[in-house]
Parts: structure tokens; sequence; C-alpha cells
């Protein structure tokens, strides 16, 4: 089977202009050409492109199917012409950019998005990096342009526009006042209470100034709280470091629970996930995904940047608000393994629900997709998993951390071994 774009082309002026006649006018040809053009094509594919049985010829059903895939060559064929004639003229076929982290994000993508809409034949290839890793990847990759903050004078530089930054975890954001104001209240009333109403003869006191404060305190004066009640107990808790993955193993989905029990978990340990309003913009602002080069968890910004196709799983609160609209059309008495048959799309949120159960721990009760979020949040929780301490923020998403504070030195090992 072969076909030619001049055949092709010929289909389409014939659909264009209405007659064969008509589309040898077109094309400056006479109308036997037009038509053993046709003849030929119909002989190469096998099938009856026209019907010629009436006064006009017209295209028979496979005739329009062939027709729709000719339209679709033809576009690709003019593109590449097109293409060929603006790299023939200077136009790079690749443009690699690398881009500091802190940098805002939407200005960039709007101006690389003018840029697309210009129908040049460059494409652009863009990568996030921060600190050192910016001019790293510039001279390992062969980048073209890099943009970040600071400029270095061994390099042509251009000067952009300035932009006002406030970083997210600034001591004056208003963000981190109402946070601090929310601390320094909460140990007041943990010190009122240690001096007033704890019994520490009584059995469990642990226990029962945990559970106190889950009613009294707000979440950052917990936090405290938990942290300076784990504090004096390293024997306890120390070597919990080495294990803080969950190695409990899958835990199979519950099919005789019912829906009212259901509904029941879900409004007892996902409050917070049910009061945003997810049809609004600013309450799905954002998306994750696995970057290309360094598989790392990276945010995007839905309104802005592409990628979100690739998003991953991580917008619980959705997930479980969408779990609780569905079940309130199901009886209280149904089995969620009959609820599950009808609506398997439920089926990762509803064994959430399930697994939250004993685990007050287990769920970052916030929206990740919401444009309020605050990464930085995250990233210091996961940061100090690993020994992190001195926090030093330079954006809403990463910072400069200390690591090993306070631990010797190699040579003061070899010391102390020696000695």
């Amino acid at each position: 089977m072969s076909w030619t774009l001049d055949q092709l082309e010929t289909l389409e002026a014939i659909e264009a202009t209405g007659s064969f006649a008509a589309a040898a006018r077109k094309l400056g040809r006479v109308t036997s050409a037009v038509s053993y053009q046709i003849k030929t094509l119909e002989q190469s594919l096998g099938l009856v492109l026209f019907d010629r049985s009436g006064h006009r010829a017209t295209l028979t059903q496979p005739g329009r199917v062939i027709l729709d895939e000719a339209r679709a060559v033809l576009a690709r064929s003019r593109g590449l012409t097109q293409v060929a004639q603006q790299l023939g003229q200077g136009w790079e076929p690749v443009l690699k950019v690398v881009v500091e982290g802190i940098v805002p994000q939407p200005p960039v993508m709007r101006a690389l998005r003018r840029f697309g809409q210009r129908g040049l034949p460059t494409r652009v290839r863009m990568k996030v990096e921060y600190l050192t890793g910016v001019e790293e990847q510039f001279v390992n990759s062969g980048a073209d342009l890099m943009i970040l903050l600071g400029g270095q004078e061994r390099w042509a530089t251009v000067t952009l526009p300035e932009i006002e930054m406030l970083l997210l975890a600034h001591r004056d954001h208003p963000v981190q006042l109402a946070k601090l104001a929310d601390l320094r209240a909460g140990l007041d009333t943990v010190a009122a209470h240690l001096a007033e109403a704890v019994d520490w003869a009584a059995p469990h006191p642990w226990d029962a100034l945990w559970r106190w404060g889950k009613v009294a305190l707000k979440i950052e004066a917990q936090e405290a709280l938990l942290a300076l009640m784990l504090e004096p107990h390293g024997a306890l808790v120390d070597e919990l470091a080495g294990c803080l993955s969950d190695n409990a193993g899958a835990q199979l989905i519950d099919g005789a629970m019912t829906v009212g029990q259901l509904g029941g978990l879900i409004d007892a340990c996902y409050g917070w996930a049910l009061a945003p309003d997810y049809a609004e913009p600013k309450a799905q602002a954002r998306f994750w995904y696995v970057s290309e080069d360094k598989l790392e968890p990276r945010l995007g910004e839905r309104a802005v940047e592409p990628g979100a196709e690739h998003e991953l799983p991580l917008d619980t609160g959705r997930q479980i608000a969408a779990l609780a609209q569905a079940l309130g059309a199901w009886p209280d008495g149904s089995p969620v393994a009959a609820f599950l048959l009808a609506h398997r799309e439920h089926r990762p949120a509803l064994r959430r629900v399930q697994m939250s159960v004993g685990r007050p721990f287990a769920e970052i009760r916030d929206n990740l997709i919401g444009a309020e979020m605050l990464p930085l949040d995250m990233l210091r929780l996961k940061l100090a998993f690993f020994g992190a301490s001195r926090f030093d923020p330079r954006s809403d998403r990463w910072m400069r951390i200390s690591l090993f504070q306070g631990a010797p030195y190699p040579e003061e090992l070899a010391a102390e071994a020696a000695a």
C-alpha cells in the first residue's frame, strides 16, 4: 500500500470545492488528472472513496474517514515544512532553561506559554534546581539559560524586573504571628495546669496530661507539649528513629462495616477534610507530581503550569470529601462492600479512613492542594526525621538546615580513640 501527499491534497481539494472539476481549477490541472489521482488512491487503499452513481460524486463513509486522516497527515506535513523553514532561519531546535526554585514560577510559566503560542519550532526543556545546583546544571547539562536570584559576574546577565518576596516562615508573617500567639498562650495554659491541676500521684499522669492537652490546647501547643513529654524518656523513644516507616503491612478493607459507621469515622477523624469547598479554584490551586530528573516530589500551580495530568494522589482532603458525598446517597445500614461494588473509585479513600482508627497522627491535616497550604511545614517535619536543626527558610518551598550540629569532627574522634 502506497500513497502520496499529492493524492491526499487532491482528495482535500475535492471536498473543499464540491466537485472534481472545481478541484481541478483550484489545483491548476485538468479534470482527468484529478480523476486519475483519486482512482489510483482508491486502488492503493483498496477502498471506494466516492459514490459515482449520482449526478455528482459524493464521499462514501470510508471516504470520509480517509479524508479526516488525510487532513491530519497534511497538517503534520505542512507543520514540518514550516519548522524546517524556521530552523533554516536560525531558530534553535531546543532551548534548555534552568530555574532556581526560589524564583516565583507563575511569571516564568506565563513567559514560556507566550513563547509557545508563537508557533516557533524551538522546544523548551525546563529544570528547577536550588542553590549551587542551578549553576551546576547550567554548566554540566549544556543549558542555554538560567534564571536565578543574584547574577554571577563571569556570565552574561540580563536583569529582570524586581520581585517582592515575603518568607512565609518569617516570624513577622501573619501566618507565623498567629502560630506564635497560639504557642505562647498554650504554654501559659500548660504552666498553669501543671501548677494547679495535675495530680502526679494518680495512675498514668502522663497519659492524663496528654489527653487534657488534646482538648485544651491548639495544635501548636499540643506539639510543644508532646515534645516536652518525650524529651526525658530517650531510652524509650530514641530507637524509634530507625523505624520511621509503618511496617504493619497491608490492611484489608472491612466490607462488613456499615455506611453509617464509616460516615461516623469521617466525621470524627476528617472534619478538616470536609471544610473546604473543592469546587473553588483556590481549594485545588496546586498539584503534586514527581520530577523526571530527580524523581522527587514537586508542587505545581494548576492554573499556570502544565503537568496536572501526572498529578499524584496526595489530595487526601478532596478524596475524603468526595467519598463522604457519595456515601450520602446510601442507607446507613448498607455494608461498605456493596457501596464499593458501585463506586470502586472510592476504594483508596475508604481504606484510608478505616486505617485511621487508632492512628491520630496518620494524616497531615491540611488541604495539600490548596493555595494557602505551606509546603515548608511538611519539609521541616521530614527534615527533622533526619536530624535537621537550625532551619533557615529561603522561601515557602526550601530552606537551609544544619545536620549533626554539635557532633564531634573526625579529628576529635581520632584523638578520643587514641586517649
